[in-house]
């Protein structure tokens, strides 16, 4: 957690940057990194229509991780019939 002007943030509060954005038939895939201009950290969130992004993969320090298992779930997406498209 971090103290900013008196005001206490979580990490939800604090900006992220989606460095990759998939789209699977209204799913979206997206690779954020937590620290502006790293890689890592960072997380793959998944969200379905109509509900909110959940986190299925995330790193501390291995800056290649996120995009690998981010890239793994798109292809498990496209075996299940679904048409995905980089963003």
């Amino acid at each position: 957690m971090k103290f900013l002007s008196g005001l206490l943030l979580t990490a939800a509060c604090l900006p992220t940057l989606a460095f990759a954005k998939t789209n699977c038939g209204g799913r979206i895939i997206e690779i954020v990194e937590l620290e502006q201009g790293k890689k890592a950290p960072c997380e793959v969130r998944y969200t379905k229509p109509e509900n909110e992004a959940k986190v299925v993969f995330s790193a501390k320090n291995d800056e290649s991780y996120c995009s690998a298992k981010a890239a793994e779930f798109v292809e498990s997406l496209k075996g299940k019939g679904l048409d995905c498209k980089d963003e």
